[in-house]
C-alpha cells in the first residue's frame, strides 16, 4: 500500500504465527519482529517446483 508517498506492508495472515491479527508496517522498517525482507524470486520459484516434483499436493 502507497500513502503519501511511503509504501507499507499490511499483513492479514500474521496472527497464525502468533503475532496481532493485522500487522501495518513501512517498507523498509527492519525493526522489531516479524520482518519483512524481500526475498529472491529465483530462489523461492526453485523450492516451489522442488516441492511440486516430489508430490507435494497440499
Amino acid at each position: 500500500m502507497n500513502f503519501e508517498e511511503v509504501q507499507y506492508y499490511i499483513d492479514i495472515t500474521s496472527e497464525q504465527f502468533g503475532f496481532h491479527p493485522y500487522i501495518v508496517k513501512r517498507v523498509n522498517d527492519i525493526t522489531g519482529w516479524p520482518r519483512y525482507i524481500p526475498g529472491d524470486q529465483e530462489t523461492v520459484d526453485s523450492h516451489l517446483e522442488q516441492l511440486l516434483r516430489d508430490g507435494y499436493t497440499e
